[in-house]
């Protein structure tokens, strides 16, 4: 619906930007957009887009709402995530914090586990996954939602310490190899999720 909207609007603005007023015979009105010599050409009174710079806007916004969409389209599902590894721990002042995951996730008690990337952004004011989540065995049960947008081949991702490991904070370049069945090869693209954090934080 949103999408829809849109476009009707940016036709309605190309439609218009390109038309040219015609007044009534009996208006005094200026001309709008038409020239004589002391104007040398340029419109007087009216903005004139180009068709460029429409199209540019008109991609932009399409590719906005594309996103925002297309991040809603996954609903939100109740999953066995097991912590392999910690990635990057991004820490700030304001805004949010954002914690990389390398986990395995059973979307169903009779699905495969698979081999994923867990994104966990919050609020500084927040804290972070428990340490009994992380470090859990058998893993434990989250609400998860897929967001294609962050997925990533398996050799981007930085591994840095075992799960609930506070060195993971530590600038230092870590490195750390978590023992797998049968490891993702390099190019394998890794499902990305995003933890769905209850009201106020875990």
């Amino acid at each position: 619906m949103n999408v829809v909207r849109t476009v009707s609007t940016l036709r309605f603005l190309h439609n218009h930007t390109h038309t040219r007023s015609q007044p009534d015979e009996g208006c005094l009105c200026p001309r709008f957009g038409t020239t004589d010599a002391t104007t040398q050409g340029r419109p007087q009174g009216r903005v004139v887009f180009s068709r460029a710079t429409v199209r540019i806007a008109a991609l932009l916004i399409l590719a906005f709402l594309v996103q925002t969409t297309e991040a809603k389209t996954h609903p939100v599902l109740k999953a066995r995530v097991r912590f392999l590894a910690t990635g990057t721990l991004i820490r700030g002042t304001q805004g949010s914090n954002q914690d990389q995951y390398l986990v395995e996730v059973a979307e169903t008690p009779a699905s495969e586990p698979i081999i994923a990337r867990l994104l966990d952004d919050y609020p500084t004011y927040e804290l972070p996954l428990p340490y009994e989540t992380l470090t859990s065995p058998t893993g434990s049960v989250l609400k998860i939602r897929r967001d294609s947008r962050c997925e990533i081949p398996y050799s981007a991702m930085q591994l840095r310490t075992a799960p609930g490991d506070p060195m993971a904070i530590v600038r230092a370049r870590l490195g750390y190899q978590p023992q797998f069945e049968k490891a993702p090869a390099p190019h394998t693209m890794l499902p990305c999720y995003r933890p769905e954090r209850p009201r106020g934080g875990f």
